[in-house]
Parts: C-alpha cells; structure tokens; sequence
C-alpha cells in the first residue's frame, strides 16, 4: 500500500493537469468559507550558499513545510513547522483570527546533538505550558517544554535492558497535553529503521514514565493517532503487521485507570489509521489508508468511526491514489479530513456532514505546476478550523509553507 509517484519532470508536469480520483470537489457548506492566510517568509530566505563544484555563491529561496497545528482560542493558534533548505531547524508560528507570523520564542539549539526540527506532534493545555516533540540525533527521545515563558529540553522515558540506546530508540509521534502534569505521548520503538514495537509514555509534572498496554510487546505495531474526550476517555489508533503478514488498523482505549485494546475493522488489503479526532464518547473519527481494490497496492483513503459501542468503517469517495493523514471533528455532523495525494491527483479536503463524505476543493490559487500538501487539521468547533501544510512549486523547483483558516457566518 503507497502513494506511487510520477517518475520524471516531464510526466510530472502532465499528470498535475489530471484528475485520476473520481470524485468532484465542492464548494464548503453554506456560510463557510475557506481562506489562506498570509505566512511569514521562510527563515533563511535569500541565503548565500556555495554553488557545488564552482566555490561562487548564488541566491537561493529557502524551503519550508508546516507540521503541526493546534487551536487553543480563536486568537491564540500554534502552528509547527520546519526549516527544509538551507538549514535543519524547527519553526514556531502563531496564528490570530486570520493572520500567521513568526513565534517571537523559538525552539533553542541544542549543541552537539543536532539542532530540534519540530514535527507534527505538539500540544498545549494552555498559552503557558505546552510540548513540541523535535529529532535528536544521537541521543534518547527528548522533548521540547514551553513553561515558565521559555523552552527547555526534557529528557524522555529511556528505554532498558535489552532494548537499551543506541541499539534501540523510540520515536514519537503524538502528544496531548490535559495540564502541567497531565501529559501523554505515544509512538515506536525501532532497531535502525525497523519497527519493533510501541510505546506509550506520561508526564506527571516531574518526569516522563513508560506505561504498560497490552500491545507493548507486539513488533511491528505503531501507535501514530491520540485524540481524547476526558482525561478519562482517550483512543490511540495505528497500525499492526499480523501474523498472515498483512498491514491491519489497530486501536486503544484508556478508562482512567487503564489500556485496552479495542477492535476496529480492517480496510481492503493492507489499511492502516494515521490519526484519530473525538467531538464526544460516540463521535470518535479515525483516518488512513487501504489498499485500492484491483490496484498493485496503491493506497486509498480509509475513514471509521465510533458510535460508543463499535467502530464500523464508513465509504469515502474515490480520491485516487492518497492516504488521509489527520481529522477533526468539530462536531457529530461536521467533521474535516485531510491527507497526501499522489502527483497527478488533485487535492482535496473531505467534509462529513452527518451521512456523507464530500470533497471540497482545497483553498489556495490553483495553478499549472503547483500542489497543495495540508496534512493537519485541527479547531475550536463548527466555524474555526485551521489547515495547515505546504505548497510544492515544481516550475521553480521550491516549497513553501501554507495555511488556511474556515470561517463560518453564524
């Protein structure tokens, strides 16, 4: 199951005119309207850099993507992102009604084990206290802590005995913060590149602790998805390689005391869940992939849901070759995907609107050689959603960072 790209510039440029999904995009619901909204330029813009081979120095734009978002008022929005070229480095941005600029603290270097690159895990349980995950090199999982007006770096939970670093590390891959000493995060645990399990991890206000769940042995098991209704009622969704070798969705749930695995239907062929969204106990919405029934393994969009007693699989349109990578619901009969499309298949965010999934065409101009990647989603209800992600520009060959904002007429 993956998304299959276009092998050459040439072919490239010809599928991007191309619609290969079957669906139509519409227009957003009655009264809601979709805007980008103005970024600030890339750090690192108009960079010298050494011209390779010729040691002259040209003019380069600098490269950026968007991560992460998450809403705490309509006023106060956090938005993760990194620096893609001419450096490696986490970019902290803010957002306010319809605006983005630049976060006047940035994440801190961190000398002689690479600098953070913020991913698309952060979460803040208020404007004062928050986490953003970044990648360390060569060293356990460490984690950035917004707290007492500055970032610091926190150590992890550490892996032992035989699952020791360097041979072993765990990677994260999502995080929610309830308060100061309310913190969840989950994700890996890998040898190299291969996944050998997973691992769920919590902060009490002093220090992160691994916490057993029943898939914590399992290998090939990968938690990517947390979402929560209470502190009480929160799911994890992934994916799991089974015995016959096939790629299945996985999910838990957490009662307040403990985990427990919960049993959710498989899509066609290998599917898997990438992240998860709650609007209540019985509006709970993950998303993925599945395997294309009669393709050679390319992936389509996969959607399920959870009516407080079971999770049953709901049909989405046909996007073409795409996986869905995040979801929010703002409420049982409104609720955003959005996801990463193969070139040659146009993007478009699903809208479910209590009995259906329609796609509405993505914000932002629509041009020849130009493509949308948003890839997170999240919002304070109906009528306040943010989308964020990045824009291909493969004429002149950049990337730069995109976001935009749904407004609804009340």
């Amino acid at each position: 199951m993956r998304i299959r790209y276009t092998a050459t510039v040439i072919a490239l440029a010809a599928a991007l005119t191309a619609f290969t999904g079957g669906a139509v995009a519409a227009a957003p619901p009655a009264g809601c309207t979709w805007q980008v909204a103005a970024t600030p330029p890339v750090p690192g813009s108009d960079t010298l850099v050494g011209a390779p081979g010729t040691g002259a120095s040209i003019v380069a734009p600098a490269y950026g993507q968007l991560g992460g978002v998450d809403v705490l008022d309509r006023k106060d929005v956090r938005i993760t992102g990194n620096v893609v070229y001419p450096f490696g480095a986490g970019w902290l941005l803010q957002g306010s009604g319809s605006s983005v600029a630049t976060a006047s603290d940035q994440l801190p270097g961190v000398p002689f084990v690479g600098s953070p690159v913020a991913g698309q895990a952060e979460s803040y349980d208020s404007k004062d206290d928050g986490w953003v995950m970044t990648n360390q090199i060569g060293t356990a999982p460490a984690i950035e802590h917004w707290h007492d007006g500055r970032w610091s770096l926190i150590q992890m939970a550490t892996l032992t005995g035989t699952l020791a670093w360097p041979q072993y590390y765990s990677g994260i891959t999502d995080l929610k913060a309830f308060s100061p000493t309310d913190v969840w995060a989950i994700g890996g645990i890998f040898q190299g590149i291969a996944l050998t399990g997973t691992v769920i991890e919590h902060w009490d206000g002093t220090s992160w602790q691994l916490v057993p769940h029943p898939l914590s042995a399992a290998e090939g098991t990968l938690f990517t998805g947390l979402a929560a209704v209470t502190p009480d009622d929160m799911w994890l969704v992934g994916e799991q390689r089974n015995a016959a070798g096939l790629l299945v969705p996985v999910a838990e749930h957490w009662d307040g005391a403990r985990w427990s695995t919960v049993h959710v239907p498989p899509g066609t062929g290998d599917s898997k869940l990438i992240q998860v969204s709650a609007s209540g106990s019985g509006g709970v919405w993950a998303v993925g992939a599945q395997t294309i029934p009669g393709s050679d393994g390319l992936a389509g969009p996969l959607t399920e849901h959870f009516d407080g007693t079971r999770w049953q699989v709901v049909k989405t349109p046909d996007l073409g070759n795409s996986e869905l990578t995040d979801v929010y619901a703002a409420a049982p009969d409104d609720v955003w995907a959005v996801g990463l499309f193969a070139f040659g298949v146009s993007q478009v965010f699903l809208h479910w609107d209590g009995h259906t999934w329609t796609p509405v065409a993505v914000p932002g101009p629509q041009k020849y050689n130009v493509g949308y990647t948003y890839n997170a989603l999240d919002g304070t209800g109906p009528g306040d959603v943010w989308a964020v992600g990045w824009v291909d520009d493969y004429g002149n060959q950049t990337t730069y960072p995109v976001a935009a904002h749904l407004g609804c007429r009340s």
